[in-house]
């Protein structure tokens, strides 16, 4: 026995992972923890401005930023904040959790009076703002993101009325559409009251066709969208002609041969791009010069 038992000692010594000279350590099999950074420029802007959001990570399975979704691992993207935000990331890993914010500070610009045109809308026209420079004593920007046309009349005294402008450029229904937020009966009834507050305060009126859209590109939005926004462009232009309003028909500058947005002219197949915001503008100025 005595021998036996020797022997066993031995062996356990001469066995891989036996003894403490062998041991291998836990740590060694701990996955790295994810790092992040993000950061915007400028971190000061006014309401009508953007800032590049810029954020890199390491051993991320997944990035999120709050309000804007999921993300790659490293990337920029343009914002136009309208209040003083902290943007929230988060990156997850097997070996845990890392957060990073960054602060930009939105200044409210003075309000302008008897300017020339206000421009109320949704993101499409908020991002407007980013792409082309428009004089800013010429025309205020009043679009905000995520709006349907209901949010845009209850602030119609507010932000245009209010200002007493010679035009008001309304373009609006995306939302109603994509986010099936409104039917067509309700979308063409606050296109009617905004159109009737305007010219009852004597305010020339633009009314913009509703942009096309293209499936694929980054956005989600319910089958048959473009079909929907055929009808509500279809009722614009007739409700234009009999109110004998000017019309900015984007959709069919924007609209490849299959009735969608043409790819080149859009950053997600729904919000026009710098391409596509020029032809906007090419097209709203020679309404203007008339």
């Amino acid at each position: 026995m005595k021998y036996l038992l020797c022997a066993l000692m031995v062996l356990a010594l001469l066995l891989p992972g036996c003894g403490s000279s062998s041991a291998s350590s836990p740590a060694a099999n701990v996955p790295p923890a994810p790092t992040a950074t993000l950061s915007v420029s400028p971190t000061a802007i006014t309401a009508t401005e953007g800032t590049l959001l810029t954020w890199s990570t390491t051993s991320a399975s997944t990035v999120s930023i709050a309000g804007i979704g999921s993300v790659a691992a490293s990337g920029s993207q343009l914002v136009l904040p309208r209040n003083t935000t902290t943007f929230s990331l988060t990156a997850t890993g097997t070996g845990g959790t890392q957060d990073a914010t960054a602060l930009v500070t939105v200044t409210k610009p003075l309000p302008l009076v008897n300017v020339p045109a206000v421009f109320i809308g949704d993101s499409i026209t908020q991002f407007w703002g980013g792409f082309v420079n428009f004089p800013a004593d010429q025309w205020t920007n009043q679009g905000i993101s995520g709006e349907i046309c209901g949010d845009m009349l209850a602030r119609f005294q507010t932000d245009v009325i209010a200002v007493h402008p010679a035009t008001v450029h309304i373009l609006c229904g995306t939302n109603d559409i994509i986010h099936q937020a409104a039917d067509a009966a309700t979308t063409e009834s606050n296109i009617s009251a905004m159109v009737a507050q305007a010219k009852a305060a004597n305010i020339q009126v633009i009314l913009g066709t509703v942009t096309p859209v293209r499936p694929g590109l980054g956005m989600n939005f319910p089958t048959g969208s473009n079909d929907a926004i055929t009808a509500l462009n279809v009722w614009i232009r007739s409700y234009a002609t009999q109110q004998q309003i000017p019309i900015a028909d984007y959709n069919a500058a924007l609209s490849a041969s299959d009735g969608m947005i043409v790819p080149a002219d859009t950053t997600d197949g729904v919000h026009p791009n710098a391409a596509g915001y020029a032809i906007m503008t090419n097209m709203v100025q020679q309404l203007f010069a008339e």
